[in-house]
């Protein structure tokens, strides 16, 4: 692929599925969390290399950082990329719900009334 930025994109978009089909693995999901950050972190390092001749993109640039700076969940995803790789694992918890649905059929005669209904279970 020709376009690292883009590359890189993908890569933290694998990492973040990646996290949706191991939530049940705390193990694996964490490992999957670690390397999405780190992939995610890198992306606007790879974009500066990228796109540093272009003109425009220096201005351009310098105001989303600035937006990016503001903005609690990418301040968030930093301190956690820097948590993982310079001091220790992120904290994720080991709460899990999981829903079900029960269906329930009452019939007496001349009545029939049909129930569903939606239950969670919580395991942690």
């Amino acid at each position: 692929m020709k376009n690292a930025t883009a590359r890189k994109v993908g890569e933290a978009e694998h990492f973040l599925s990646m996290m949706n089909q191991t939530c049940e693995d705390d193990k694996l999901f964490a490992y999957n969390l670690s390397a999405f950050l780190s992939a995610a972190r890198t992306i606007t390092w790879y974009m500066q290399k990228q796109y540093k001749h272009r003109d425009g993109f220096g201005h351009w640039y310098c105001e989303k950082r600035a937006q990016m700076r503001d903005d609690p969940e990418l301040r968030y995803l930093n301190e956690a990329r820097a948590e993982a790789v310079k001091k220790e694992p992120v904290a994720t918890g080991a709460t899990r719900v999981a829903t079900a649905t029960v269906k329930a059929f009452i019939v007496k005669p001349d009545l029939r009334v049909e129930a569903e209904r939606e239950v969670q279970v919580r395991s942690s």
